[in-house]
């Protein structure tokens, strides 16, 4: 986690793997990756380090880039925050029946383990944190809480675009790829 803290820190966003585009696992491995980092000689480094980044405090993982795995430091949470709970045309057309049932259970119980097609449509729609839990038995889980486990923040939907944005193309992302774009 060395490398990537500081990294987080100064540019707010980093992807988890990119071949083009700074990333977690190119950072750690010290070369760019064209295949998945689970394949390479430091992958349980790999794994350890993000574990650790994860566990910080400082970072989330959400499918926020080119619907990839994407890095949040806190300083643009509310920004996410402000853009997951806005429930715009964007994110809420076409939704599935599964997928708004999914979405509305995760309303009312704040909490939910889910996998699957509709789990990762909300995900990709910044409608939910997700992230990942071990279970007693040590299997691991993906859980589906409402944004406003980060804390209640009030930024407008505006101006937390335009914060992403502004952090997606420090790192070289086009805007293209953000979910709204």
């Amino acid at each position: 986690m060395d490398d990537l803290l500081p990294h987080l820190r100064e540019h707010g966003l980093l992807l988890l793997q990119h071949k083009s585009l700074p990333s977690a696992a190119s950072l750690i491995a010290g070369e760019s990756l064209s295949t998945s980092w689970w394949s390479h000689p430091r992958a349980q480094e790999i794994f350890r380090k993000l574990e650790e980044l994860e566990d910080s405090g400082d970072a989330i993982a959400t499918r926020l880039i080119d619907r990839r795995v994407t890095f949040v430091h806190r300083r643009l949470w509310p920004a996410v925050q402000a853009v997951g709970s806005a429930r715009q045309p964007w994110q809420m057309s076409r939704l599935s029946r599964e997928a708004m049932a999914l979405l509305r259970r995760v309303d009312r119980e704040k909490r939910a383990a889910a996998t699957g097609p509709p789990a990762k449509l909300l995900q990709e729609r910044l409608l939910v944190h997700a992230h990942e839990e071990h279970t007693p038995s040590g299997k691991h889980v993906t859980v589906l809480e409402p944004w406003t486990v980060l804390g209640v923040f009030e930024v407008p939907v505006a101006n937390a675009t335009k914060q992403l944005e502004n952090a997606a193309e420090g790192i070289g992302a086009p805007l293209m790829w953000l979910p709204w774009r």
